[in-house]
C-alpha cells in the first residue's frame, strides 16, 4: 500500500489539511518543491504546480537545480534528494517531524 502524500512530502497531516483547505494559503518553496516529489510529476507539471504558487526553479539556484535533476531522471525518492540537499549544506525538503 503506497503512503499517503503528506506523508511522501515529509508533511505532517495538520499542514496537509491546512493546503488543500485554505484557497489562500500559500505553501513555502520547500512544501511546494516536497509536494512536487510526493506526487512525482515530470518538469512541465512542476512548473506548472509551482507557477501557480508563485515560484519557478531557477538553473543558478544549486537546490533547484538538484531538484531538476532529480525530476528529470524520474528519481522522486525524497530521502535520496534530501541526502543530496544535505551534501551541499542546502536546507532539506518537508517540514514533519519523524
Amino acid at each position: 500500500m503506497m503512503k499517503p502524500v503528506y506523508k511522501r512530502a515529509n508533511l505532517d497531516r495538520k499542514l496537509f489539511s491546512k493546503i488543500r483547505n485554505q484557497k489562500s494559503y500559500k505553501p513555502s518553496r520547500g512544501t511546494a518543491i516536497a509536494l512536487v516529489i510526493a506526487l512525482e510529476l515530470n518538469m512541465e507539471e512542476t512548473r506548472d504546480l509551482l507557477a501557480r504558487t508563485g515560484i519557478v526553479l531557477c538553473k543558478t539556484n544549486k537546490s533547484d537545480v538538484i531538484v531538476a535533476f532529480f525530476i528529470e531522471n524520474k528519481q522522486y525518492d525524497m530521502s535520496l534528494i534530501n541526502e543530496a540537499l544535505e551534501y551541499y549544506g542546502l536546507p532539506i525538503l518537508g517540514e514533519r517531524k519523524s
